[in-house]
Order: structure tokens, then sequence, then C-alpha cells
């Protein structure tokens, strides 16, 4: 098995989520501070999308969230509504993102429902472990 590493950066933690979006990851490591930024841009282009976006982008997460808690699978739960919504806010992560690992720090639980509900598998890892690193 090969592992091959592309990575840059702007220099510019404004503009890291674009990067990110160039890169188009598969896995995306990352601490949760990050993930509070894309939760946040997100949040703040739903506000700004006018009444039928706000509508439908909350109609589709809560259509999705209670399907999942039905115990429909992720991939089952909406599967129309992934096409509209959600495969848009993929798209910004570069539109491959399988598993996010977050480690350091714990991350707001609303953000975290979120992200799962999106993009299916995220890895927390915080502790004593990262201490004896």
């Amino acid at each position: 098995m090969a592992w091959c590493f592309n990575r840059f950066w702007r220099g510019d933690v404004k503009l890291l989520i674009d990067d990110v979006g160039e890169l188009k990851p598969t896995i995306f490591c990352v601490v949760p501070r990050v993930l509070d930024r894309v939760y946040s841009g997100l949040t703040q282009k739903i506000s700004s999308g006018g009444f039928l976006k706000k509508t439908l982008s909350n109609f589709a997460y809560s259509y999705k969230l209670n399907n999942m808690k039905k115990g429909i699978r992720h991939g089952e739960a909406s599967p129309l509504l992934d096409k509209i919504v959600f495969d848009k806010v993929k798209q910004g992560l570069g539109g491959r993102v399988r598993l996010i690992l977050s480690r350091v720090a714990p991350l707001s639980t609303h953000v975290e429902e979120d992200i799962v509900d999106i993009f299916m598998v995220l890895v927390l890892d915080y502790g004593l472990d990262v201490l004896s690193l």
C-alpha cells in the first residue's frame, strides 16, 4: 500500500477551508476549532440564503436526523435530500471526505451532531493519551 500526501496552505487562516476544498481529502484530520469554523460558515451561509434555503436546509436536517434515530442507515436516511442539500456542503470540503478525525479537545455537541449527520463518520479522540505522546 502506498501513501501520498500533497498538502499546501496559503498562510491565511481565513482561507483554510478554501485550501481544504482544493486539496479534496478523503480523511480529514482536524482540531475542533477548524470544525467550529466549518460549522459557523455553514450556518452563516444558510441564514443569509433566504427563506427557501433556510426552510429546505432545516427540513433536510430534521428529516435525516429523525430517520437515523429510527435506525435507518446514514446513506439510506434521505438519499434525495443528500443530493439536493448535503452534497453541496460536502463539496465545500472537496467532496471526498469519508472520515473526519478530531483530536486534542472536545467538540461542541451541536457541531458534532451536525457533522455526523452530514458526513457520517467522525472520530473523536482526546484525553490523557494526548499527553503521553
